[in-house]
């Protein structure tokens, strides 16, 4: 405990004193606070984005001019469409959300929060916003069927922003490269298929930077006879004869 003695003449000067005590005692370094709270906000595309601004300060009414800013230095506005990137005042005191109801891979960049306090000092935090594409399947069909004794490609293009690790598993265990399979970047070359190639084939995407896991599971039914498409004529009547040979 600190005692202090404090010897005046004057009843005014010790009432100033005594305020000016009270504040030292419990002033509040004001700030902004961002959450979630990282310097790099990495975020996949197409996803919907919150980011909250908070002052904290002592005196909750001295904050004035709550915004947040694009990465240009514009003030972002409440009032624009829903389905574009806004702000929202949340519950509570002195709190203004960013929210991007689907993330664009040009919306990447530095944005600010910025608030007045006590009308004088300028608050200011930042906080950067980097776009991913998640792994997305462009061509990898879940049933596929090689024909015997052909090279066949079992496709699995998969896209993604940073690029992914692609491997393969046939029945839960993992394929090494080499002899008659071949790992290629949009699928798993089989050389002259086989009824030993049928099963189970799991097409494994891994982005090591974000940490994220996908798999598509295909399965693989080598087949005796092909498939030929033809393109009929209208008004043309054509025979479609199958042979099974056992």
């Amino acid at each position: 405990a600190v005692t202090c003695c404090i010897v005046v003449t004057s009843p005014l000067l010790l009432i100033v004193l005594s305020l000016s005590t009270e504040l030292v005692l419990s002033e509040v370094e004001p700030r902004l606070e961002i959450l979630p709270y990282q310097e790099v906000l990495i975020r996949p595309i197409g996803k919907n984005v919150l980011i909250t601004c908070h002052a904290i300060v002592e005196g909750k009414n001295l904050i004035t001019d709550l915004h947040w800013h694009d990465p240009s230095g514009r003030v972002i506005n409440d009032w624009g469409p829903r389905n574009q990137m806004h702000t929202m005042v949340m519950p509570g005191d002195n709190t203004l959300a960013l929210i991007f109801p689907s993330l664009l891979e040009s919306e990447a960049g530095n944005y600010t929060c910025t608030a007045n306090f006590a009308s004088s000092e300028k608050l200011s935090k930042t906080v950067q916003i980097e776009t991913i594409i998640a792994v997305t399947w462009l061509d990898a069909p879940e049933e596929q069927y090689p024909i015997l004794n052909s090279d066949y490609k079992v496709r699995c293009k998969v896209m993604a922003n940073p690029p992914p690790n692609i491997d393969w598993q046939k029945n839960s265990e993992l394929i090494t490269p080499g002899g008659r399979y071949v790992v290629e970047s949009d699928g798993l070359l089989i050389q002259k298929a086989s009824e030993s190639d049928d099963g189970v084939y799991t097409c494994r995407a891994i982005v090591i930077e974000t940490g994220e896991l996908a798999e598509r599971n295909i399965r693989v039914e080598v087949s005796w006879y092909t498939c030929r498409a033809i393109v009929i004529e209208t008004g043309s009547w054509y025979t479609c004869r199958a042979i099974v040979i056992a």
